[in-house]
């Protein structure tokens, strides 16, 4: 789903303007695109939450060159799902499946 998709999505749900729900939407993304940018974490209750992540130092190859070199350590965006809302996802792509072998 597109940003665009997302506020007609939006606009038919809360019956708003489309004017005033994509500068919601700009608003959202911009409080979270600052807060990454300082560094912290971005949570919303019961969702999940955007942080950053330490990605290893590790070593790598270029085949074409035959040559070896190291990646340097580094950190990484990422989005995780909340336990609840995961749990939730599970439950729902893998029908009564998922309830027997995923803890709730």
């Amino acid at each position: 789903m597109t940003k665009e998709e997302n506020c007609d999505a939006i606009v038919k749900e809360i019956k708003s303007s489309r004017v005033e729900t994509l500068a919601i939407v700009e608003a959202f993304m911009r409080n979270i695109r600052r807060c990454l940018e300082r560094g912290e974490v971005f949570e919303v209750r019961n969702f999940g939450r955007f942080e950053f992540q330490v990605r290893k130092q590790k070593k790598a190859r270029d085949i074409v060159r035959g040559v070896s070199f190291i990646i340097p350590e580094r950190k990484v965006p990422v989005f995780v799902f909340s336990k609840t809302y995961s749990n939730k996802l599970i439950e729902i792509n893998n029908g009564e499946q998922g309830k027997k072998t995923h803890k709730q």
